[in-house]
């Protein structure tokens, strides 16, 4: 600002100045009578000394910071001996770098200053309010730097400078954002000078503010900026050491701070810089010494240093004489600890966490789980695993789902306990990625359709309100869908449908956000009926006595009125062909699946009479029977003889008991025996065969070897062949004479009197 022609014409200038605390104030000239500045002993000396001068004039120059305003600014300035002698009344205060024109007020005639050291407000102070001289009005003006951007720690005050210029004085409101009313100080502290103060800042206190003064001359505006850092942290401070001498000891300090400030890590010892010596090395987050010695001992500090803050811990090395080593100790990791959520987007999330210690067995990797507090409280679930070199990873999330996280360290002797959980995240509500499954129509009655599905679990509703639109309409027609939006169930019906008729059905999940995509058609049936039609043309062809096949005509499809099963075929065995005493058993059942219209019967008894019929079966059950058919079994070989027993030994005879087969199979033609002797060695003799009459269950065999062992072979016989045979053994008794008996193959000797048999 330039000076005013009428000051610049007089011959004579009376310049003061001193040295202020960011200050520079020059009164020039006249109508003033000044006194030579004086030098305070405890401050810098004056740039310039001036003798005393009077003064016609005097206009005041004060050039100050922008974030200071005379109104409230107290400065310090070198002692001075002022003696005012006012001559003119009219006198201007000009401001011209940062403060307001202010109106000058009357002031006494005569006014000291003592001498000594005084604000300078006080001085000017008293000046304004010694002279009333009106100023030229001028509107408003800002006269901080646009778009200045202040960057604040987390927690501590934010000052946002808004210095302003104006007459007359301007009036001060601060704005957030580009919308909303002005700040109130309830919140806030708005200082006299447009100072804006946050007294504690947090992260929502980061945006932009808009700083307007007025006056009855107009507005001015001006944006500022403010970002709020987090706090640089130390994580895992430096420990007490204790080590040999000649070992190695390592700190650690572990930092974590704001994404956007990058620290710098400085270690001290004792407070001042570490040794100049190859054995400290300082890598990431470690500081090393190696070959540790006696001076080494001391206290360690770990500072970590942003722009905007800083933050230091310490440890204590001491250092002893060397010891035997003990044996490493091997265990799980310790839990992982510090976890925390960044980058959170509604599908994704970064989880960060700090490794504990792995007891001497490498971590090689991490579970991470996850726990669903809206839908499952308590119930962890696994979300994923990472190498054992990781500390953060990138989660895939679903919506409207209420995370947390925890994590494990695996190392080769197991896993570690969970670390605690994380933070609560909710992620945003949206429409289900994915519709029910297991989506069937089957009828329970012949004119309903049951439509049903597998519901989408809490975790897959995406969001709250979760229903399901269910459609049908019928597959072969032109009708339009039908559609009904139910609750959150797994069951729909249809009633009064026709009977077992195909339908088209799809099932889709909505919640209060919107429809998932469009579902996929399934087939389904109405309700069956039973089959109206028996099958016809049934006929038997006998394979064997154990062994038949049945052939059927099938029934038309129309009639079955429901999904075909296959045919089931009902036998019984009537009557015995041999006794011909009729008598009802219970009735056997074969199905063959499908649409085959012929069938196997095995296992039928021989020489036997069966009646069967052959139905038709579908999901509802069976239909009518066809008419019985009846067929016969031709004859088999006979079971063996229910028993066979030695009776009434002699010395030269045995005579044989038994029963006739218990299942003859057909008409017993006759029996078959075979014996033969064994001696004592048990070499056989010769083989004895005989055939005896069906009719006979006892016979008699005479002129037998005394004292001799028998084997005997015997079975039935029917048309069919000879049955199975039943064994026995017996020995005659021993003559009382004592007459060794003879050998087995020298014919027959005398019969002696006998008194013994086996019966195996």
């Amino acid at each position: 600002m330039s000076v005013p022609k009428s000051i610049q014409s007089h011959k004579h200038i009376c310049l003061l100045a001193w040295r202020i605390d960011h200050v520079t104030v020059s009164i020039e000239p006249p109508m003033l009578e000044c006194g030579k500045a004086q030098t305070d002993q405890n401050e810098m000396s004056p740039k310039r000394k001036y003798p005393n001068c009077n003064c016609h004039q005097v206009q005041i120059r004060t050039q100050l910071l922008t974030k200071h305003v005379i109104s409230i600014v107290s400065c310090s300035f070198y002692t001075c001996y002022i003696e005012h002698y006012l001559k003119k009344r009219k006198f201007s205060l000009w401001v011209s770098a940062g403060a307001q024109l202010t109106q000058l007020k009357k002031m006494p005639r005569r006014k000291r200053l003592s001498a000594g050291r005084a604000p300078m407000i006080l001085f000017l102070c008293q000046m304004i309010s010694a002279l009333d001289v009106p100023l030229d009005p001028e509107p408003p003006r800002i006269l901080t730097s646009a778009n200045t951007l202040y960057q604040v720690i987390a927690d501590r005050p934010a000052l946002l400078d808004c210095a302003f210029f104006g007459s007359p004085l301007p009036t001060i409101e601060w704005f957030k954002g580009a919308k909303g009313s002005a700040l109130r100080e309830d919140i806030y502290v708005l200082h006299e000078n447009g100072t804006l103060e946050i007294p504690v800042a947090q992260k929502d206190s980061t945006g932009t503010y808009t700083c307007v003064a007025r006056n009855k001359l107009g507005m001015a505006k001006n944006e500022v900026h403010l970002e709020i850092k987090d706090a640089t942290r130390i994580i895992k401070q430096p420990e007490y050491a204790v080590m040999q001498r000649g070992g190695t000891v390592s700190f650690e300090c572990k930092v974590k701070h704001d994404h956007t400030l990058i620290p710098t890590i400085t270690w001290l010892k004792d407070n001042g810089e570490l040794p100049s010596d190859g054995r400290f090395t300082v890598d990431k987050d470690h500081l090393v010494v190696a070959d540790v010695r006696d001076d080494d001992g001391g206290t360690y500090t770990c500072v970590a240093n942003t722009t905007l803050d800083n933050v230091s811990a310490s440890a204590v090395l001491s250092v002893v004489a060397p010891t035997p080593t003990p044996a490493p100790i091997y265990d799980v990791p310790n839990p992982p600890f510090d976890l925390e959520l960044t980058d959170q987007l509604d599908k994704s999330v970064q989880l960060s966490w700090t490794p504990g210690n792995d007891n001497n067995s490498p971590i090689t990797k991490f579970i991470i789980e996850y726990e669903d507090a809206m839908h499952e409280a308590g119930l962890w679930h696994l979300q994923t695993e990472v190498s054992g070199m990781q500390t953060t990873a990138q989660l895939k999330l679903s919506p409207y789902v209420n995370y947390s996280f925890r994590v494990m360290a695996v190392n080769s002797l197991g896993r570690s306990l969970p670390s605690e959980a994380s933070e609560q995240y909710l992620t945003k509500a949206a429409e289900p990625d994915t519709n029910p499954t297991a989506v069937e129509g089957l009828g329970s009655e012949p004119d309903n359709l049951v439509i049903t599905w597998k519901p989408l679990n809490g975790f897959e509703s995406n969001g709250p309100g979760l229903q399901y639109k269910v459609s049908w309409r019928q597959k072969d027609g032109d009708d339009e869908w039908t559609s009904v939006v139910v609750a959150n169930v797994s069951k729909y019906i249809v009633s009064g449908t026709p009977t077992f008729v195909p339908y088209l059905i799809k099932v889709q999940a909505l919640n209060d956000v919107g429809f998932a995509p469009e579902p996929a058609v399934v087939m389904g049936h109405s309700g069956e009926d039973l089959p109206m039609v028996a099958p016809g043309n049934v006929h038997v062809n006998v394979v064997n006595s154990t062994l038949a096949e049945v052939h059927w005509d099938p029934v038309p499809l129309k009639s079955i009125r429901g999904h075909l099963q296959g045919y089931r075929i009902y036998y019984w065995k009537a009557q015995s062909s041999s006794k011909r005493n009729r008598r009802h058993l219970e009735k056997k059942i074969l199905t063959f699946q499908g649409s085959k219209t012929h069938g196997m019967l095995p296992g039928l008894e021989p020489f036997s009479h069966y009646t069967l019929n052959v139905r038709v079966v579908n999901g509802k059950g069976e239909g009518p029977a066809s008419p019985d058919r009846v067929f016969n079994t031709p004859e088999g070989v006979p079971s063996a003889p229910s028993s066979l027993k030695i009776v009434n030994p002699t010395l030269d005879s045995l005579t044989l008991e038994w029963d006739p087969p218990s299942r003859p199979n057909g008409i017993l033609t006759e029996y078959t025996l075979k014996y033969q002797p064994i001696n004592s060695t048990h070499e056989l003799g010769p083989l004895v065969d005989l055939k005896i009459p069906a009719n006979k269950t006892r016979w008699t065999l005479k002129n037998l070897n005394f004292s001799t062992r028998y084997k005997f072979y015997f079975y039935a016989q029917t048309a069919a062949g000879s049955g199975s045979q039943i064994t026995e053994e017996a020995v005659t008794t021993v003559d009382e004479a004592g007459i060794p008996p003879p050998d087995v193959g020298a014919g027959k000797g005398k019969i002696i009197h006998l008194h013994d048999f086996i019966h195996v």
